[in-house]
């Protein structure tokens, strides 16, 4: 079967987004059949796919016609999901909550990266300043607790995760090379990724769990594979960074411990939720490009070819999870779901012609 491009594929994505989804003013609904805006989550991972495809798309009027989709998407997150409440402002869970604060330190972290990355394309401080401010929001999280390592949600600090601390440590070392950076931005990174090695890393594989009950010391080791992309990310970030051979090494190791935990050589996927999934294969093309090691990026394009071939439902949207046979559940779909496949898509786009060249 000769599949379209990944530039297809992700054009096929947002269309079906733009039609189905988009609520209109940039505001996008949950799920379908519902006509109630996306949580924080999804739209972080809708932003970051606009921004894919305004750095990817394969002609300069696409590119543009993203940059534009990318503005209209941070204005509109900014109006209704930013909440100013202090002791530090950031973007709450759902748009237009009047009473109280319902804020993650994850969603922050996601929209922390996609911001920096917009700004970067846009070329605007006053987007830069949301990315510092959104960072500021997510470092918040952290105090002595636990050993430290920060918090997964601000109202009800229970729980310190992978999925806050990794995210925040890479925003950390990504703000560092962002003009404006506060000076301790590498420092809390490394500091961050230490908790996370002393305190979720499991020693045996190398992989890590998903959170500690501060007040338990309980360690919940359930392990989701975005939980150990984004340390992977850390590591490769932090060897770029200091150019050291010990992160460098600590890359390579976490990046196969991934791939043989989630990628499936016979069904040529990652198997975990969507959500979760495409950072995977993300981070696996960055360990490709970091360590030439090429079965990293051939496990990510491999995965994105069957899900187009056969995790796709027919009509254009995607289950909640990367898995074969296909997710069978009737749910309807998800923002988050296609959103992860459409950012998956983009991101990898380069990749593609890379291995092309190379075959």
């Amino acid at each position: 079967m000769i599949l379209p491009p990944l530039a297809v594929r992700a054009e096929r994505a947002f269309e079906v987004i733009e039609d189905r989804f988009h609520l209109g003013d940039g505001q996008y609904r949950e799920s379908l059949g519902s006509d109630s805006p996306a949580f924080a989550w999804g739209h972080g991972v809708l932003l970051s796919a606009f921004v894919a495809m305004a750095q990817n798309a394969p002609s300069e009027k696409r590119r543009a016609l993203y940059r534009t989709r990318m503005v209209r998407h941070i204005h509109t997150l900014e109006r209704l999901y930013w909440r100013r409440e202090g002791p530090v402002a950031g973007f709450n869970a759902s748009a237009g909550q009047t009473t109280g604060l319902d804020r993650y330190y994850d969603d922050n972290a996601w929209f922390g990266l996609a911001l920096y990355d917009a700004a970067e394309i846009l070329q605007d401080r006053a987007v830069l300043t949301l990315g510092h401010r959104t960072l500021d929001y997510v470092l918040s999280g952290q105090d002595a607790r636990g050993g430290g390592g920060l918090w997964w949600k601000e109202d009800k600090r229970e729980s310190k995760n992978t999925c806050s601390a990794a995210p925040g440590a890479v925003l950390a070392l990504r703000a560092a090379r962002m003009p404006g950076a506060r000076p301790d931005a590498t420092t809390l990174a490394r500091r961050l990724r230490s908790w996370l090695q002393s305190t979720l890393r499991d020693p045996v594989d190398g992989l890590y769990w998903d959170n500690i009950n501060a007040a338990t010391g309980a360690v919940e080791k359930t392990k989701w594979s975005y939980n150990s992309a984004l340390p992977l990310r850390l590591e490769m970030g932090l060897a770029a960074h200091w150019r050291s051979p010990v992160y460098q090494g600590e890359a390579a190791l976490l990046a196969e411990a991934s791939r043989r935990r989630w990628f499936d050589p016979t069904r040529k996927l990652i198997q975990d939720d969507a959500c979760f999934a495409h950072l995977l294969t993300e981070a696996l093309i960055q360990a490709s490009q970091a360590t030439g090691e090429q079965r990293f990026r051939d496990a990510s394009l491999a995965t994105l070819d069957t899900l187009w071939a056969a995790v796709q439902r027919p009509d254009g949207v995607y289950p909640a999870k990367w898995a074969l046979p296909p997710d069978a559940d009737s749910k309807p779909g998800q923002l988050i779901a296609i959103a992860s496949a459409a950012r998956a898509y983009a991101y990898s786009i380069p990749s593609q012609a890379e291995a092309r060249q190379s075959s």
